[in-house]
């Protein structure tokens, strides 16, 4: 039975962790390096799990190797 409970609380922290919101994004304010806490609205680089925005006519160079995982990169055309 306690087999069945800590399956049951396995399944339930499982689901929410895959049900977890996504932060909110995070944009690019100005053109410059990614590791450029300046560039970015949140004034702090993206971090793991981000929706990261560059907006048209802004240019963000990746300066840094990183472990990190970004979620998704919207680049603007224009």
């Amino acid at each position: 039975m306690v087999l069945v409970w800590w399956f049951l609380g396995f399944l339930l922290c499982f689901f929410w962790l895959l049900t977890t919101p996504e932060a909110a994004p995070v944009t690019a304010i100005a053109s410059g390096n990614w590791s450029a806490q300046s560039t970015w609205d949140s004034h702090a680089v993206p971090g793991d799990r981000a929706f990261v925005v560059i907006p048209a006519g802004r240019t963000v160079t990746y300066d840094l190797v990183s472990g990190t995982d970004i979620a998704q990169i919207e680049i603007a055309d224009g």
